[in-house]
């Protein structure tokens, strides 16, 4: 969460030519860790992680990847945002080297819950 620790690993990184991987979820936006916020999620009155969690940090690491020359991968990406929008669109096209990968229960999770 610590953006200076962030910068310092990804530039460590970038000089040694290896990766960095990110599990990308703002705390401050998840009530209850473990599964997306949606219309179940909501049936069983649990919470859960927003698309927002995800959204807000793959935007800042992207930035940051982009400013640092890192590699970045974005692990098991869910939010519909950050897949299309934000991550196609913006990073990738300024240059910045960023991929992510997901699972198949990532897919019926986003798919499923609306996330």
């Amino acid at each position: 969460m610590n953006e200076h620790v962030l910068v310092e690993a990804m530039k460590k990184a970038a000089e040694l030519d290896l990766p960095i991987s990110l599990h990308e979820e703002d705390p401050e936006f998840i009530i209850r860790p473990g599964v997306n916020q949606g219309k179940v999620a909501e049936q069983l009155e649990y919470g859960g992680a927003s698309a927002t969690a995800e959204d807000v940090m793959v935007a800042r690491d992207c930035i940051l990847a982009l400013h640092t020359g890192a590699s970045v991968c974005i692990q098991h990406i869910s939010s519909g945002n950050s897949s299309g929008k934000l991550f196609r669109n913006s990073p990738k096209k300024l240059g910045a080297d960023v991929h992510a990968e997901a699972t198949p229960h990532h897919f019926y999770s986003y798919r499923r819950c609306g996330t």
